[in-house]
């Protein structure tokens, strides 16, 4: 019984709050998190809360202080979990799926800005006509296909992924084109120039032909990733080395330096700086992959902080914190008084669930920069689930 005038909160229950605690550890990204909490949280105190209330004949009143905590904590981790949901909806919104069996037509009108997944099509030839501007091609899984590329692609790109017997007629030029485990593979292009850098693995019978002269062969390629570059009517296909325990990309030239597959003489920093651009470029459209390839080929020629710092974001928008934490750190390594470079260290140990060391690497880019709301935004977050990990039973 309660005594007359005595003041009741709507409390969670000890074992609601160690529930809580538990489920905490096992959630691996901010999405889930914050769903999690968003629909659970709300669910228990709200029950609760109208328990005690309707006990009492309180309705209307302020909230407790656990709660209005609890409620800030979950609106916190929404609003980055909203954030990321925005970024995904983005990218699906740029990105149209075309499958089909035995279609001959041009593309929509209606696909003009966005990319297009060609996917599991058989016996199909598609056009993209000269006024019809796309953001990038992707085809996967496709059997007996034609593509007639009659405008310039947006991004300059192409990737082929888990197909076979396709033509890739471009009538265009393309800057660069990714091949993946394709077989029978006939790239058209008007003139040598024009012909792309083809970075292809587990390729057999591939083939690129220029202003209808004889067809000139690619080496095939297995798990190891090669460089194709059409020059002088011969293809220069070579491995690529990697950095990083043999993660990331970068092409060799015959005296052994890393360098960019240009055949441009032009400095070392300029070719380095184009590739930050198109990396910046493909970045704001979203192509995360495509941005960490071009950001690969700049640090191929000339190591920068600024462009590590930039790659570590690609890896982060792309979930894979392991990456953007060796990028992050080489850029630290590079420059320690690179803001960014402690921040997105930050945020892949945040992503990893390494709240500790997240908190070490935030302070320092919070000392490098302590109006950044930013910085003290993921500071507050993984304080509070460093709080919450040192509270929750062993």
């Amino acid at each position: 019984s309660l005594r007359p005038g005595a003041q009741v909160f709507a409390v969670a229950s000890p074992v609601c709050l160690v529930a809580m605690a538990q489920r905490n550890e096992y959630y691996g990204s901010w999405d889930k998190k914050a769903a999690a909490l968003d629909q659970e949280l709300d669910e228990e105190m709200k029950r609760e809360e109208e328990q005690a209330n309707t006990a009492l004949g309180r309705t209307g009143e302020p909230e407790g202080p656990p709660v209005a905590r609890a409620k800030q904590q979950r609106e916190e981790l929404s609003s980055h979990s909203a954030e990321k949901k925005e970024t995904i909806k983005k990218m699906e919104d740029r990105e149209k799926i075309v499958t089909g069996t035995g279609v001959s037509e041009s593309v929509d009108r209606g696909f003009a800005g966005k990319a297009i997944r060609f996917k599991d099509c058989s016996k199909c030839r598609y056009v993209i006509p000269q006024d019809l501007p796309i953001l990038k091609i992707f085809i996967e899984r496709c059997t007996d296909f034609e593509l007639v590329l009659e405008a310039p692609l947006l991004t300059s790109s192409a990737e082929l992924w888990k197909s076979e017997k396709v033509t890739l007629d471009t009538k265009a030029p393309l800057g660069s084109l990714q091949v993946d485990d394709v077989s029978q593979l006939r790239l058209l292009v008007l003139q040598e120039a024009d012909a792309p850098a083809t970075y292809h693995a587990k390729t057999n019978d591939f083939t690129m032909t220029v202003g209808g002269a004889d067809p000139v062969r690619v080496e095939d390629s297995s798990d190891v990733q090669m460089l194709a570059v059409l020059k002088d009517k011969t293809i220069r296909s070579e491995p690529l080395l990697r950095h990083a325990e043999g993660e990331f990309p970068v092409f060799p030239t015959a005296s052994g330096k890393v360098a960019a597959a240009s055949g441009d003489q032009v400095s070392d920093a300029d070719k380095a700086e184009q590739k930050r651009r198109a990396g910046n470029e493909a970045f704001k459209n979203s192509d995360f992959m495509q941005a960490a390839a071009y950001y690969a080929e700049a640090l191929a020629v000339t190591p920068s902080p600024v462009v590590y710092a930039n790659r570590a974001q690609c890896w982060l928008k792309l979930g894979d914190p392991e990456k953007a934490l060796k990028d992050s750190q080489a850029c630290v390594d590079l420059d320690g008084s690179f803001v960014k470079g402690h921040f997105r260290k930050g945020l892949a140990l945040r992503a990893l669930e390494r709240f500790g060391e997240a908190q070490l690497a935030l302070v320092e880019a919070e000392k490098l920069d302590p109006k950044n709301q930013q910085i003290q935004e993921a500071l507050k977050f993984v304080l509070m689930m460093a709080q919450r990990r040192s509270a929750a039973p062993s």
